[in-house]
C-alpha cells in the first residue's frame, strides 16, 4: 500500500540525513538534542566545571565525534603539563618546530640596530578598545615598519621617510597573519601549512596548527629567534593588553589515546593542555568545538597560561582591559525538532524487540557506532513501524506528532540566539567566568562592548518561518524585583532576572540592545529597532551606543545606555544608503563609511558622512562625501584595520579601489586622503597604487610617522607628505625567491 502522508516523507529524509551526517560529521554540525529548554546554552546553562580527568575528557569526545572525522597522534601517551612537556620521541625527530629557520633571515647593508624612541608623533592599528592591541599585518613602532606580505615579513626603516628602505625580512615555510610588536620584541604568528612538520610530529591525517615564533629585534637588520610555539587549531584572533598577548585558535576535538588533550610544542618539546583546564557547559552537545586561548609575555616570550572552552561554533572575539569574550550564534533547527519528537512518539509504540534493539544500539560502545550511525539504526526502526501503518494509523500519528510540535515549539522564545562567554584576563592569567544569551545575532565584534562592568550588545533578530504557524505563546515572566529598576544594572546570585516573555512568530527582522550584568544576566532590553532592516553598523562611546539599520534607507539611531536597565531610544535620522563602519570624530560627531543608494535601496557609489549628536532626539548629517565613481569601493568599509583617522592632523585616509569594464580610463586602485572638520569633508587627493593589471584593491593599510604618510600595499610602500601630498620615496617589497632570502 502507498502511504502519502507527510510523515513517511518525514522519516525517509531524516534517514537519509543521518547516513549523509554518519559521513560528513565535519562539514555540517546537527542540532538535534541540542535545543531543549533546559539545554540551550545561555541563560539556563551553567558552566558545569573542567574536565577531571582524561577518561572521562576521552568519553566526551568519542561520544560526539564521529568515526569519519580526526586526526590520530602517533606518539606514546604521556602526563604532558602545559608549558613544561616531554621531548620528541627519538623515533620521531624534529628538525625545527618553527616555520623559519635562523637561515632565513636576511640582512641588508645597512648598519642601523634599532629604533631610537625620538619619534612620538605617529598612528597606530585602529583598535576597537583603547589599550588593547589588535593582531595586524602592519604595525610601527615610530622608527620602523614591520608588515607581511605573502609569506615575508618585512622590516622598513621608515624615518625619516625620504631614507625609507628593508633593512631585513624573513620568509616563513609557513603562513603568516598577523603580528605584534613591543620595544625590542616582535611576535608573528599565522597558519601552519608546513606538511613535513605534521608528518614528523606523528599525525596521520592532516590536523590544524597555529604557529606563533617571538624574535629580538635590539637589531632590526638581524632578528633572532627567541621562542618558537605551535599550538594545536586554527588561527582565529589575537589582542595584547598589558604587556600580555593572547593567542585564540579553534579546532573541531578528536578522539585519540596519545595526547588526548589540545597539543602545543615549545621549539622541539611538546606537551599537552591539563584537561582541568578544559570547561564545558550542562549542555547536551551535538559538534563539539574548542576554543583554546593561549597567554603570552612579549618581555620575557614565556608562555603563561591556556585554557579551553567547548562550545558549538567558531567565535566572535571581543576584549576589554580586563575580561575576553567569545561570542557565537546558535540556531534551533525545527525540522530536527521534528526528528526527535517522531523518535519521542514512535519508540513506545514498537514492540519490545524492537525497543530492546534501540537500547542496546543506544548502549553500543561509541568505537562501534558513532552517533550518527546509531540515529539512522533507530530511525530505521522507527520508519518500518511507520510504513505498517494504514493510512489512518498514519494520519492520527501524524496528527499527535504535530500536536507535540506545537507543545514544544511554544517553549522557545526565539529561534536563534548569540552565546556569550566571558573570560578574565588579568596579567595573562585565564578565567572562565560566565556565560550567557541574547537572542539574534551579532554583525561582528563592534556589536558588543563592556562598560562599569556591565557588557552592551546589539543583535539582529531574523524572521521565522514553519509550517506551524498556530503556535501558541505562553504568559509573559515578569523579571524579580532585585533587579528591576537597578541603575547598575547587578543581580544577586538568589535573584536573577527572568527570561525574557515569549514572542509571537515574527515574519520580518528585527534589531535589539540588551545589557547583560557582570553574571551575563540580561538587565536591560530595548527591541524592535528597524522592523524590516537589519545591523549594518555599530558604535558604543561611553553611556551611548549609534546603530545603523538598512533595507532601502540608513536609519541612524542614538540609544541611551546611561541606566542600564533602561536603555532607550533618544532619536534616529532616516538618509538613503547606510553606514557599514562608524568612527568617532569627538563626543558629539560620528564618521560613517558606506555606500551610496536610491530611494529604493539600490546601492551605489561609496559615501562618507559626518553625523552630528549633539541633539541627541534630532542627529542630523551635517557633512558628506559621495565618489562620483559608480564602482567605487573601500575595504575599510568592512576592515577597520584599513581606517585611518586623525583629528589633530583633520586626517582622513582609506583605500579605494574602482573599476570600470566599460571605461577603464576611469580605473583607480589607490588610497584617498581626505581632509575633515567639523565643517566639512573634502578630498585631498589620491596615491596612486594600481597598475594595468590589478583587477581588485592593492591599498592595505596606511599610517603617518611625523609629516610623511605610508600606504601600503602587497609589494609597494609609498611614502608621500602629509601637507601636499607630493611623493618622497617608494620602497619595493620583492618577493624572495622561493627558498631563498632576497637581500636589500
Amino acid at each position: 500500500m502507498k502511504i502519502k502522508s507527510s510523515l513517511t516523507i518525514f522519516l525517509v529524509a531524516a534517514m537519509v540525513a543521518a547516513v549523509f551526517l554518519t559521513g560528513c560529521a565535519t562539514q555540517q554540525k546537527s542540532t538535534e538534542t541540542v535545543f531543549t529548554q533546559e539545554g540551550l546554552m545561555g541563560t539556563n546553562a551553567v558552566l558545569d566545571t573542567s574536565f577531571k580527568t582524561t577518561e572521562e575528557y576521552q568519553n566526551f569526545i568519542r561520544d560526539h565525534t564521529s568515526d569519519s572525522y580526526g586526526g590520530y597522534y602517533s606518539g606514546a601517551m604521556r602526563g604532558g603539563v602545559m608549558m613544561k612537556g616531554v621531548a620528541f620521541d627519538a623515533a620521531a625527530p624534529m628538525a625545527s618546530a618553527s616555520g623559519v629557520n635562523s637561515a632565513e633571515t636576511a640582512t641588508a647593508v645597512s648598519g642601523d640596530s634599532g629604533a631610537q624612541g625620538a619619534v612620538t608623533d605617529f598612528s597606530g592599528t585602529n583598535n576597537q578598545v583603547a589599550g588593547v592591541d589588535e593582531a595586524d599585518m602592519l604595525k610601527t613602532d615610530g622608527e620602523y615598519i614591520y608588515t607581511l606580505t605573502d609569506q615575508t615579513l618585512y622590516i622598513v626603516k621608515a624615518h625619516p621617510g625620504n631614507e625609507s628602505k628593508v633593512v631585513s625580512a624573513i620568509t616563513f615555510k609557513d603562513y603568516p597573519v598577523g603580528l605584534f610588536v613591543q620595544n625590542d620584541k616582535l611576535v608573528v604568528f599565522g597558519r601552519v601549512t608546513d606538511s613535513d612538520f605534521l608528518k614528523n610530529a606523528g599525525f596521520a591525517n592532516a590536523q590544524s596548527f597555529t604557529f606563533l615564533t617571538v624574535y629580538n629585534i635590539t637589531d632590526r637588520t638581524k632578528p633572532t629567534v627567541e621562542k618558537e610555539y605551535k599550538f594545536e587549531g586554527d588561527y582565529n584572533d589575537a589582542r595584547l593588553a598589558n604587556g600580555k598577548m593572547y593567542l585564540i585558535s579553534t579546532f573541531y576535538p578528536t578522539y585519540r589515546t596519545d595526547y588526548p588533550t589540545p597539543i602545543m610544542f615549545e621549539g622541539t618539546v611538546r606537551s599537552a593542555m591539563p584537561v582541568d583546564r578544559i570547561y564545558y557547559f550542562n549542555i547536551p552537545y551535538s559538534q563539539p568545538y574548542l576554543v583554546t586561548i593561549n597567554s603570552i609575555d612579549m618581555t620575557t616570550a614565556d608562555a603563561i597560561d591556556s585554557a579551553a572552552i567547548t562550545v558549538e561554533g567558531s567565535p566572535n572575539v571581543y576584549m576589554s582591559q580586563d575580561n575576553l569574550y567569545l561570542t557565537y550564534t546558535e540556531y534551533i533547527n525545527e525540522w530536527e525538532l521534528e526528528q526527535q519528537v517522531t523518535v519521542d512518539i514512535v519508540v513506545p509504540k514498537l514492540s519490545i524487540e524492537d525497543q530492546n534493539f534501540i537500547d542496546k544500539v543506544k548502549a553500543a560502545d561509541p568505537d562501534l557506532l558513532s552517533k550518527y550511525e546509531k540515529q539512522t539504526k533507530i530511525y530505521q526502526v522507527v520508519e518500518r513501524y511507520a510504513s505498517s501503518l494504514d493510512q489512518d494509523q498514519m494520519d492520527t500519528l501524524q496528527k499527535e506528532i504535530d500536536s507535540a510540535m506545537k507543545e514544544k515549539l511554544s517553549q522557545y522564545k526565539y529561534r536563534e540566539y548569540t552565546i556569550i562567554n566571558k573570560l578574565s584576563v588579568s596579567n595573562g592569567k585565564i578565567s572562565v567566568d560566565a556565560n550567557g544569551r541574547v537572542p539574534g545575532h551579532i554583525l561582528n565584534q563592534f556589536s558588543l562592548d563592556e562598560y562599569n562592568g556591565n557588557l552592551r550588545i546589539a543583535t539582529t533578530l531574523n524572521p521565522v518561518y514553519s509550517r506551524f504557524t498556530d503556535v501558541a505563546t505562553t504568559a509573559d515572566v515578569t523579571t524579580s524585583d532585585a533587579s528591576a529598576g537597578s541603575d547598575s544594572g547587578a543581580a544577586s546570585a538568589s535573584a536573577k532576572i527572568a527570561v525574557m516573555p515569549i514572542r509571537p512568530q515574527t515574519d520580518s527582522t528585527t534589531n535589539n540592545m540588551y545589557v547583560l550584568d557582570s553574571n551575563m544576566d540580561i538587565v536591560g532590553t530595548l527591541e524592535d529597532l528597524g522592523k524590516g532592516e537589519q545591523i549594518y553598523s555599530v558604535r558604543f562611546m561611553d553611556d551611548r551606543a549609534y546603530l545603523v539599520t538598512f533595507r532601502q534607507t540608513d536609519p541612524f539611531f542614538v540609544i541611551d545606555l546611561k541606566k542600564p536597565s533602561s536603555p532607550k531610544l533618544l532619536g534616529n535620522l532616516t538618509l538613503p544608503g547606510f553606514s557599514r563602519y562608524l568612527h568617532p570624530y569627538d563626543k558629539n560627531l560620528i564618521i560613517g563609511i558606506g555606500r551610496d543608494a536610491t530611494a529604493t535601496g539600490r546601492q551605489e557609489g561609496l559615501k562618507i558622512s559626518l553625523f552630528d549628536v549633539s541633539d541627541v532626539a534630532n542627529p542630523k548629517e551635517i557633512a558628506n562625501y559621495t565618489s562620483d565613481e559608480k564602482y567605487a569601493s573601500s575595504t575599510a568599509e568592512w576592515e577597520h584595520k584599513a581606517f585611518l583617522f586623525s583629528k589633530d592632523k583633520n586626517l582622513l585616509v582609506i583605500p579605494f579601489y574602482s573599476y570600470d569594464y566599460n571605461n577603464g580610463a576611469e580605473n583607480m586602485n589607490g588610497a584617498m586622503v581626505f581632509n575633515i572638520t567639523k565643517k566639512g569633508i573634502n578630498l585631498r587627493g589620491l596615491i596612486d597604487h594600481g597598475t594595468d593589471n590589478n583587477y581588485a584593491p592593492m591599498v592595505e593599510r596606511s599610517l603617518f610617522i611625523e609629516n610623511d604618510l605610508y600606504t601600503k600595499s602587497p609589494r609597494l610602500l609609498r611614502v608621500n607628505a602629509l601637507d601636499d601630498l607630493s611623493s618622497v620615496a617608494n620602497v619595493t617589497l620583492k618577493a624572495p625567491a622561493s627558498g631563498k632570502i632576497t637581500k636589500y
